[in-house]
């Protein structure tokens, strides 16, 4: 340690003279600054997202006031080409979001932090990932960790204030800057609360109204790009995500259990599957008696859930490198009503009556009905509306076939009762012999009896004539 301090204190002079080239090449003024930079250039490159607040203006008086500063408006981008045309924005461009009608797309870098727009609240910075309100326009309860929560929530737009939203945070500080911000936006329907979501009671008086929820939990946030610069923030800490992971799913249970809600958002600023679509799949796991899942964005093309999860075509799962946005994930639980109930009940009722009966029909002929068939086709096709769908010549094909197999069973079941039938005839031939064959003996015993009865009688009638004769000799 001492030589390398004399080391140092010896070239100390020709140290920092190379130093300072080096921070005036890179317009530096710090070594701590240098690092910083160098560490920005290797993440991906984002545009600056403004997101027009519609309460307080509109897109199109927008464009025509950056417009008279001499900014060039650029036209709608679409999705396809997103990607291209945004990073290919230059200073003093500006383009229109191809998914999101009011926000507003800028070269990365650039600062409107103290623009005019932002500073009376018609502009407000936000990432492109926080578009939650989309998926709940018109929000009712928000539960979250961020501002970000409250300006995505209804969209800042007119007929939000004809809305209420109530926010609940229990971080004092967070609270305080969601206060500001929600008085710079001008926005008179949210109730700012602070308390701790889940002593809320869903069954009570004032839960009653609430149709929409966003749950915004706390989370590693290793999605978001300044997060990314810190290795022991964006490696997995597997303690800290499975805490993280088991609040996550007490707080979305909580939401559904409010025995009105419509809709549930759950989103998180987090790239970890244990805190994404681990969470998602497994509330929806002991909820989906009362909730299925809604897909989030339709229109938004790709970026969906991992693939190894049953459900991940309804998730959004967004990141820098394919939708230059932060890293970002969203499911929406939305309630099934009573009518689809109903309706599932009544298909598997039926789906159980229809297998009983192919049973019952297996066991006495061997053979499904024409018609249950027909019905069971059917059935397949509403069934699996994107596969395709029998033809009528497979269709005609098969019912021919089975009108064969009719044919054929009914065909041998005749055979069988024709069998039958000469079977018992020859069986009440054969009972018909045994009773004339009984008549008959029954004649030849009883003739015989009738001989000996004679026979007897002549033997009386002999001796008592004999008696007579006897007793006239005597006489004499």
């Amino acid at each position: 340690m001492a030589f390398s301090q004399k080391l140092f204190q010896k070239y100390k002079e020709e140290i920092k003279s190379e130093v300072d080239k080096i921070l005036l090449e890179h317009g530096a003024r710090t070594l701590r600054e240098l690092c910083q930079m160098s560490s920005q250039e290797l993440l991906p490159k984002i545009p600056r997202y403004m997101r027009i607040n519609q309460i307080k203006s509109s897109v199109e008086c927008v464009i025509k006031d950056l417009k008279a500063e001499e900014w060039e408006f650029v036209g709608n981008f679409s999705q396809d080409d997103f990607k291209a045309r945004a990073l290919s924005l230059t200073q003093w461009q500006f383009g229109l979001d191809p998914v999101l009608p009011d926000l507003l797309v800028f070269p990365p870098g650039t600062d409107l932090h103290d623009h005019p727009l932002t500073t009376s609240g018609v502009l407000v910075q936000q990432d492109r990932s926080f578009f939650v309100s989309e998926v709940m326009r018109y929000a009712g309860y928000a539960v979250g960790k961020s501002s970000k929560m409250y300006l995505s929530c209804f969209g800042l737009h007119n007929s939000v204030n004809s809305r209420r939203v109530i926010a609940l945070d229990r971080d004092f500080k967070r609270l305080s800057t969601m206060t500001r911000l929600v008085g710079n936006s001008g926005a008179t329907c949210v109730e700012l609360i602070h308390q701790d979501f889940l002593t809320v009671e869903p069954t009570s008086a004032d839960a009653e109204a609430i149709k929409f929820i966003l749950v915004d939990p706390s989370c590693s946030g290793s999605g978001m790009l300044n997060n990314q610069t810190n290795s022991r923030n964006s490696d997995l800490n597997t303690d800290r995500v499975q805490t993280l992971k088991r609040f996550q799913i007490s707080i979305l249970k909580h939401a559904l259990k409010f025995p009105n809600v419509q809709r549930v958002v759950y989103s998180t600023c987090s790239v970890h599957q244990q805190e994404n679509e681990e969470v998602a799949e497994e509330v929806m796991s002991q909820v989906n008696q009362q909730f299925q899942f809604a897909k989030v964005f339709p229109s938004w093309k790709g970026s969906r859930g991992l693939r190894d999860f049953p459900h991940s075509e309804f998730f959004l799962r967004l990141s820098p490198e394919q939708d230059l946005t932060q890293g970002f994930f969203v499911a929406c639980f939305q309630r099934v009503t009573e009518e689809k109930v109903l309706k599932t009940e009544d298909s598997e009722l039926e789906d159980n009556t229809i297998r009983r009966q192919d049973q019952v029909d297996l066991v006495d002929t061997g053979y499904t009905s024409t018609k249950r068939k027909k019905k069971k086709i059917c059935g397949q096709g509403i069934d699996n509306m994107g596969e395709k769908l029998l033809d009528n010549k497979q269709v005609e094909a098969q019912l021919s076939s089975n009108d064969a197999d009719l044919s054929k069973v009914q065909t041998e079941v005749e055979v069988g009762e024709v069998r039958k039938r000469k079977k018992k005839k020859r069986k009440h031939e054969s009972l018909g012999k045994v009773e004339v064959s009984s008549e008959t003996a029954s004649d030849s015993v009883h003739e015989k009896m009738m001989r000996k009865d004679k026979s007897i009688s002549n033997n009386d009638l002999t001796t008592t004539n004999s008696n007579k004769k006897t007793k006239k000799k005597k006489k004499v």
